[in-house]
């Protein structure tokens, strides 16, 4: 090859170069162990729930209580045993004498019996007796007795119920470690 001199010393500097470069060059573990060596962990804190949005987890979040804490109703409408309800239809409705109400937040002092319901509303407890919730669309009160409710829907077992634990069961992993806390985050570990 005919070049002029420089150009010649210029390409054999070059070559030296790269190979300099290759005998000192560290693999990709090496490289990483000299990084990860240099690294010292951070320290933890602990901070209210209201400044830990954009933090990171150093220790596994895990729901104190479940969600939801008991059976309760998915829906406004009546608790029932969905076995007196098989024939119920618009044109034959199934009576059902209603045993009053359980707003949600309250225990309901009834238990549900064949042929009776109890007026719910959505997270009220289920209570002892009722495997099913009526939606309140499906029923009417009874003209001839103010007692009774007349239901024009039939239901399955456990239609319109949310379980104890559903959501969320004591005990169960929330966060990570390591993980980035955002506002969902944080509202689930305050709700459990």
């Amino acid at each position: 090859m005919r070049c002029k001199p420089n150009q010649h010393r210029l390409q054999a500097s070059i070559h030296e170069q790269q190979d300099y470069d290759q005998a000192m060059m560290l693999s990709l573990e090496e490289a990483l162990d000299r990084i990860l060596a240099k690294i010292k962990p951070l320290t933890t804190e602990t901070v209210t729930m209201a400044h830990a949005e954009g933090r990171v987890v150093s220790g596994a979040l895990t729901a104190g209580i479940s969600l939801p804490p008991w059976d309760n109703s998915a829906m406004d409408g009546y608790a029932v045993q969905a076995a007196d309800l098989a024939s119920a239809s618009r044109k034959v409705p199934v009576s059902l004498k209603c045993l009053g109400e359980a707003p949600a937040g309250s225990n309901p002092e009834v238990d549900v019996v064949p042929g009776t319901c109890l007026r719910i509303f959505t997270g009220s407890p289920m209570p002892k007796g009722a495997d099913a919730v009526v939606m309140q669309e499906d029923t009417q009160k009874s003209e001839d007795d103010l007692d009774r409710i007349l239901v024009m829907d039939s239901v399955r077992p456990f239609e319109s119920v949310r379980f104890c634990g559903e959501d969320v069961k004591r005990g169960d992993t929330l966060v990570d470690v390591g993980v980035r806390l955002t506002g969902f985050h944080v509202s689930l570990a305050a709700a459990t």
